[in-house]
């Protein structure tokens, strides 16, 4: 019997894809590449990025007191007692 097996999720995308992905513009990713906040691998002239570092920098699935206090809120909504007035924008103002 042949056993069919669920599609495997990529473990790297593109430069192209991670920008889809997350929404976030090309050139703010390349320079969240080069301040170091995201990984990438070279194979030859391609670059990917592993998914794992999107999803740490994005603060998916980690837990939400150890979230980056500026890209955390924009991923949750605000709590239904809070006004969404109240959540942190990007770019932060300073």
């Amino acid at each position: 019997m042949d056993e069919v097996l669920p599609p495997m999720a990529p473990i790297t995308v593109r430069i192209k894809e991670a920008c889809r992905l997350t929404g976030i513009g090309r050139s703010k990713l390349y320079m969240l590449i080069g301040d170091g906040h995201i990984e990438t691998v070279k194979v030859g002239s391609m670059t990917l990025i592993p998914v794992r570092s999107l999803e740490a920098f994005l603060g998916i699935g980690t837990n939400p007191s150890m979230r980056d206090p500026v890209v955390g809120p924009l991923l949750h909504p605000a709590p239904a007692d809070e006004p969404a007035e109240n959540l942190r924008r990007w770019p932060p103002e300073f």
